[in-house]
This record gives structure tokens, C-alpha cells and sequence, in this order.
């Protein structure tokens, strides 16, 4: 009988520049919660917004993060577990807005909506979702697309660092 053999999803696990800081958050239980026509979970979150920790996934749809799901809830919604699906990274840093502008074409920039924000957009050309608080954000790409993404998100950390440089030396 094949043995299954876990592995990680990324080989690099944290990025630090001048100004920003990318991490891979460690993997925990990820469960979508779709509730039935009519039924009510409760603390399902609004459109755009996180309760506790069920964050927004789209319509009718919310992400449970980091705990099983109650039992009552199996009768109101379908449950269905995302654990190795989903990969979790984390930008924080003064240049977060300046890389987030380079890969993703809504706004996560702090200020500009009620915080935390729960977008639904593509990272480069790889669908996402972005959590953004007043000082970070998270970003959750599918783990078939992590190593993608980290590359994009790499790249426009060095780029936006190397533009920073630039614009300092010419000061």
C-alpha cells in the first residue's frame, strides 16, 4: 500500500526587506461553511467583513479559521473541510499598499474602507482573498498557486524596495 507523505507547501517560510515582511502562517484547520437556503449560522459574517473567525468567502459563503466547526451547525449549513487547500501568507511592513498596488486591482490600501476588509481578487493573475487589518493583511491562495504567489509577492517587495532606494539616493 502508498504511504502518503505530507509536505509543505512552500520551501521558504518568511521575507524580510526594509519595508515589508512576508510570511507563510503555519497551516491550521480551514472549514467553508454554506448555509442552507433559509438557515442561519450564527456569527456568519456580512459581506466584505470578518466575525470572530468565520471570515467572508463569497456569497453565501464564509471560511471558519483555526477551529472545528460546531455540531449544530451540520443541520443549518454544508460543511466542508479546506485544510490543505488554502495557504496562508501574511505581508506587514510600511510598504504592504506599494506591493498590494503592484499585484492585486482593488484597493486594500489602510483608511480607505472599515478595517478588517475581506476582499475577493486576484494576487498577479491567481485567484485570492485578502484580509486587510489597519497594519497587515492576509492573503490566502490556493496551495496548487502558493509557490506562484510567493514569487509574484517576492518580486514586488524587492521591486518596491528597489524604487524606494532609487527615490532616496536621488534626494
Amino acid at each position: 500500500m502508498d504511504e502518503l507523505i505530507e509536505t509543505p507547501a512552500l520551501e521558504t517560510a518568511q521575507l524580510e526587506t526594509t519595508g515589508a515582511l512576508l510570511s507563510l502562517r503555519p497551516a491550521v484547520r480551514m472549514t467553508l461553511v454554506m448555509p442552507f437556503a433559509g438557515a442561519k449560522v450564527p456569527g456568519f459574517p456580512a459581506p466584505g467583513k470578518v466575525s470572530r473567525d468565520l471570515i467572508w468567502w463569497g456569497r453565501a459563503q464564509a471560511m471558519l479559521v483555526g477551529r472545528n466547526p460546531p455540531k449544530s451547525w451540520h443541520e443549518k449549513a454544508a460543511i466542508i473541510d479546506q485544510s490543505d487547500s488554502w495557504v496562508h501568507l501574511h505581508l506587514s511592513g510600511d510598504a504592504t499598499p506599494d506591493v498590494l498596488a503592484r499585484l492585486c486591482p482593488a484597493d486594500l490600501r489602510a483608511g480607505r474602507n472599515e478595517a478588517p476588509l475581506v476582499v475577493r481578487s486576484l494576487l498577479h493573475h491567481i485567484g485570492a482573498v485578502f484580509v486587510r487589518r489597519p497594519d497587515d493583511v492576509d492573503v490566502f491562495v490556493p496551495r496548487s498557486y502558493a509557490a506562484s504567489a510567493w514569487h509574484d509577492m517576492e518580486t514586488a517587495i524587492k521591486r518596491v524596495d528597489a524604487r524606494r532606494a532609487l527615490d532616496l539616493s536621488r534626494k
